[in-house]
C-alpha cells in the first residue's frame, strides 16, 4: 500500500509540474525576437493576404526565384482564408548565422480566423546589412499551436497512460536499486555498480500532444526518463529507456552477496584450537 501511494503521489506532482504552464518560456521567447525581422515577417503576410504577390516576389533574394516561383506562390497564396485573422503572433524562432556577417531567419507565426487557423512561416536572409525574403511556407491547421502541445489528460489513449507511468516508474526504479545497491555488501568497486545503475539504454521517445513515437535503439543515457518542451507552442516530449544497469544489478545481487560473504569468511582470522579436556 505505502509503494502504491508514493506511485499515486509522484504522478499527482508530474501532472501538477507540468499543468502549471510555461509563462517563463513565452517570456523568453519574446525576448528572443528580433524586432526588424518579425516586422519585415509580418508585412510580408500582410501582402499574402492580400494576394499581392507582386510585392512579395519584390521583397524576393532573386537566388531563390525560380522558373516556377509565380505559380508556386499563386497556389500558396489560395491557402489564405478571405477577410483578417483576429489575431496574429510569432509562435516560431530558428536563425543561423555563417562568417559573422550573413544571418538568416525562419519566422513562424500563428494566424488565427473565425473557423480555422493557419501557421504561416517565412524566410530571411540579412546579408551587408540588407534583409530580403529567401522562402514562405504556408500550413492551415484547426487547432491552435498552444492548445496542441498542451499537456492534458483529458481525451487521453492508453499508450499515454502508459507512458506518463513509466516516466515515473523507471527513475523510481533506478532510485531504489541505488539505494539497495549502496546497502549491499560488495566486496569490490561498489562505486562502478552505481554508475552503471544510472545506464539507460534504447530510448523510446513520445509526442504527448501528436502522440507521434519514435524508437531509438542504438542509445545510452543516464535515468532512463527525460521531458523536452523546446517552446512555449511545442508539444510535450517524453523519452523513455530501459534501465539496463539497475535490471543487471538485480540479477546479479545474488552473487554479489555470495561473494561479499566468501570474502568475509577468507579474512577472518582463523579460530583457537579446542585443547580436549584433561583426562583425570
Amino acid at each position: 500500500m505505502k509503494i502504491r501511494h508514493c506511485i499515486h503521489t509522484l504522478l499527482l506532482l508530474a501532472t501538477a509540474w507540468l499543468l502549471s504552464g510555461c509563462g517563463d518560456q513565452k517570456a523568453a521567447f519574446e525576448k528572443m525576437l528580433p524586432k526588424e525581422e518579425v516586422e519585415i515577417a509580418q508585412q510580408v503576410l500582410t501582402e499574402a493576404r492580400a494576394g499581392n504577390a507582386a510585392a512579395i516576389k519584390a521583397r524576393m533574394d532573386l537566388e531563390f526565384v525560380g522558373p516556377s516561383f509565380d505559380a508556386d506562390m499563386a497556389r500558396m497564396l489560395t491557402l489564405f482564408p478571405a477577410g483578417e485573422p483576429s489575431s496574429i503572433k510569432p509562435v516560431g524562432l530558428f536563425s543561423n548565422t555563417i562568417n559573422g556577417n550573413v544571418t538568416t531567419y525562419n519566422i513562424t507565426f500563428e494566424q488565427r480566423y473565425p473557423d480555422s487557423w493557419l501557421l504561416a512561416a517565412v524566410q530571411l536572409r540579412k546579408k551587408d546589412g540588407e534583409t530580403r525574403v529567401i522562402g514562405m511556407r504556408v500550413q492551415p491547421t484547426n487547432q491552435s499551436l498552444e492548445e496542441q502541445g498542451r499537456f492534458t489528460l483529458e481525451g487521453k489513449s492508453a499508450v499515454h497512460w502508459a507512458v506518463l507511468v513509466l516516466a515515473v516508474l523507471i527513475p523510481l526504479f533506478i532510485l531504489v536499486t541505488l539505494v539497495r545497491c549502496w546497502r549491499t555488501p560488495i566486496a569490490r568497486r561498489k562505486w562502478l555498480w552505481m554508475l552503471f545503475i544510472l545506464l539507460s539504454v534504447a530510448r523510446f521517445s513520445f509526442d504527448w500532444g501528436t502522440g507521434a513515437y519514435h524508437l531509438q535503439p542504438l542509445y545510452a543515457g543516464l535515468l532512463g526518463m527525460g521531458v523536452l518542451k523546446s517552446g512555449p507552442y511545442a508539444s510535450w516530449i517524453f523519452t523513455l529507456a530501459f534501465p539496463l544497469g539497475a535490471v543487471v544489478f538485480w540479477l546479479r545481487r545474488p552473487a554479489l552477496l555470495r561473494k561479499a560473504r566468501e570474502a568475509a569468511a577468507s579474512s577472518a582470522p582463523p579460530a583457537a584450537p579446542v585443547e580436549p579436556p584433561a583426562t583425570p
